[in-house]
């Protein structure tokens, strides 16, 4: 049986794979064989070069000052942060949100063998990204190095056990995810601020690492200096040096981490043993469901229908984190504007010292990419899915239901869209009227382009008959057309700009207000047409759905 649900199992982490959820037919076999070939070349080639690189610079010099234990140390936390990352978001989804939990837990099948059958699923992509990151350094070292039997066996063992390590860090982070979940009532909430949460941590975990590594591979006497980092490590956090030991076949550090690893892999399943049939019950709604007894306040058509968007909106982590993140950061780039703006402002205005205002155009061109990361119009009609039926059944007409999904992305994307405009405006030098209000006006005007672009694309590149919503709010045509022309608008205003100083007359560069009120006046033209289009044909396109 737990081979037959692992099986199963395996084939719902790669249903993408073999399976087009967009023609609801299944794959060809060539495209599934590309597909998996392109998976694992992103994972092992893109990937597993750039850490074969940094392996094959340090495997000599750390062999020779004999702290290969360091490198194996070294490489063995790189590969931990990445595995984690990479299979962490799973591990609460596929462990208590799975559709089928009920379903397996009616059958005559023991709950242990469910349990087992989804952790070995989470621990093939915790092994898939922490492999990629790890057996290049091992093999490098082995192949860079003289031979030992020792270290060959070592090193084996030390990936083994950072696949569990991966495996029993993303299985505990699942675990606490649900808990948490269990104490908020809307847990898609949950999963953005988990996830908003690791990937922040992963960039800062990441860059720091990466300005070490720079300055480590910059090093002339690399060998020496790691010797003596190592010698300081091994006399403060001897635990740290057995860790990295085990890769080079340390038997009393093999049978220290083992034995630690055995028992807290004794410890997980105990305690997911005890806590998975009232957790995934209740991660599927089934406890704890309470119903508010009262009288619904009346409230407008508009009203109503922008609050059924909100809801829409908040009930789904993929469509937050995929279709709202510009909200994010908009506000994030307003905060470091205020801290950064003046020395940021100051390096523009170096490199076209030439040209006042440069530095407003650029940052227009910064806002304007930031904006196009919110798209809550372009999948929005998609979305409605088979349940299009009921605003059509009500006495709405399409242009209110569209209106609705408007300023849905209205709200989402122009507060911070205004509050980071203002805070480069105080960041900038100083600027005239004119000048600050073409640079406001350019700013918000692409709120209200993209916003109807994306809507016009959703009417136009409708897909109702979508079978996971992932398809329509990331894979999409509306959404793709909507992302590219809008990315492309930001390249091309600095990109319009720069070339137009660098081939125009250096003693007479083209004046950065007039150019960005020309932004704000061509975007608010196509604004005007589009909206006018939606008004007219694309609500008779909507009722006709």
């Amino acid at each position: 049986m737990l081979k037959l649900l692992f099986k199963k199992q395996l084939a719902e982490l790669f249903r993408g794979y073999y399976y087009d959820t967009r023609k609801n037919a299944p794959r060809s076999k060539a495209k599934t064989v590309l597909l998996f070939a392109l998976y694992f070349l992103l994972i092992f080639g893109v990937l597993g070069s750039y850490i074969g690189y940094m392996a094959y610079t340090l495997a000599e010099p750390f062999a020779e000052n004999n702290v290969g234990w360091l490198y194996f140390c070294l490489f063995g936390l790189i590969a931990i942060v990445l595995g984690t990352f990479g299979s962490a978001f799973s591990t609460y989804s596929s462990l208590y949100l799975a559709k089928d939990n009920e379903l397996l837990l009616s059958l005559p099948i023991k709950p242990g063998c469910i349990i087992a059958s989804r952790l070995l699923g989470v621990y093939v992509i915790g092994t898939l990204y922490a492999s990629a990151a790890l057996l290049p350094a091992a093999i490098i070292y082995i192949v860079k190095t003289p031979f030992r039997l020792q270290v060959l066996l070592g090193s084996l063992i030390f990936v083994v056990m950072i696949t569990l390590v991966v495996f029993m860090l993303s299985v505990l982070l699942g675990w606490a995810v649900a808990r948490i979940s269990r104490k908020i009532r809307n847990k898609a909430f949950v999963t953005v601020i988990a996830s908003l949460a690791f990937v922040a941590v992963y960039y800062i975990l990441y860059f720091k690492a990466q300005n070490a590594l720079v300055g480590l591979l910059s090093n002339q006497e690399l060998g020496t200096q790691a010797a003596e980092f190592g010698q300081k490590l091994k006399g403060t956090a001897y635990a740290v040096y057995l860790f990295g030991c085990v890769g080079v076949g340390d038997i009393k550090a093999v049978a220290v981490f083992a034995a630690a690893v055995c028992v807290l892999l004794y410890l997980i399943w105990r305690l997911l043993s005890r806590t998975f049939l009232s957790m995934a019950a209740s991660a599927s709604g089934v406890s704890g469901a309470r119903r508010a007894r009262g009288v619904s306040a009346q409230g407008s058509v508009r009203r109503a229908l922008l609050k059924k968007e909100f809801a829409r909106f908040a009930s789904s982590a993929n469509y937050m984190l995929n279709s709202g993140m510009g909200t994010l950061m908009l506000t994030a780039g307003g905060v470091a504007l205020l801290i950064k703006g003046k020395s940021v402002a100051a390096a523009i205005a170096d490199v076209f010292s030439f040209a006042p205002g440069a530095d407003a155009v650029l940052l227009c061109a910064a806002s304007v990419l930031l904006t196009s990361m919110n798209m809550s119009c372009a999948p929005s009609v998609s979305l409605e899915g088979k349940s299009i039926w009921i605003p059509r059944s009500l006495p709405l007409t399409g242009r209110q239901v569209l209106t609705a999904k408007l300023q849905m992305q209205l709200i989402l994307t122009l507060p911070p869209a205004v509050f980071a405009a203002a805070c480069a405006l105080i960041a900038l030098s100083p600027l005239g009227i004119f000048e600050a209000a073409a640079y406001f006006g350019a700013c918000v005007s692409a709120v209200f382009l993209f916003a109807l672009m994306g809507l016009v694309f959703g009417i136009k590149r409708v897909n109702l008959s979508w079978t996971n919503e992932v398809a329509v709010i990331k894979q999409g045509p509306a959404v793709t057309f909507t992302t590219l022309l809008s990315m492309l608008e930001g390249l091309v205003i600095a990109g319009l700009y720069i070339v137009s100083l660098l081939t125009g007359v250096p003693e007479q560069p083209v004046n950065a207000g007039v150019y960005l009120s020309g932004v704000c006046i061509i975007n608010l033209a196509l604004s005007f047409a589009l909206y006018a289009w939606i008004n007219k044909k694309g609500a008779a396109m909507f009722d006709e759905l």
